[in-house]
């Protein structure tokens, strides 16, 4: 694939993305992900869990979250879902019930952490 009005071909084994380690055993480290490995998490994942064109999800972690990135965004967009992003950050309180209107809008399947 060539990016409009770059030089570059963007091929599998290409830098996709820099994220960094918590430093649970030591300092905190880059790690370097390629396209390659970011979309075989995402097809991966969707052998096991069955995602497709009817299903919605819900965005919680920030897309620059390796998690989210991956399987809140690419494996969405691979399986032809739908992904809805919250206004602002979840907060502690009841679940919308029945009749009330945000659960009406929209109605989710399933929930991953």
């Amino acid at each position: 694939m060539r990016l409009a009005g770059r030089g570059h071909e963007v091929v599998e084994e290409d830098l996709a993305s820099i994220i960094y380690t918590s430093g649970t055993t030591g300092n905190s480290k880059g790690v370097m992900l390629t396209h390659k490995n970011i979309v075989s998490d995402a097809i991966a994942t969707k052998q096991i869990i069955q995602l497709d064109e009817t299903d919605r999800l819900v965005s919680i972690l920030p897309l620059s979250h390796a998690y989210e990135c991956t399987l809140g965004f690419v494996l969405v967009l691979y399986a032809g879902a739908s992904v809805y992003y919250l206004d602002k950050p979840p907060t502690a309180r009841a679940a919308p019930g029945p009749g009330d209107d945000q659960a009406d809008d929209h109605v989710l399947g399933a929930a991953y952490n």
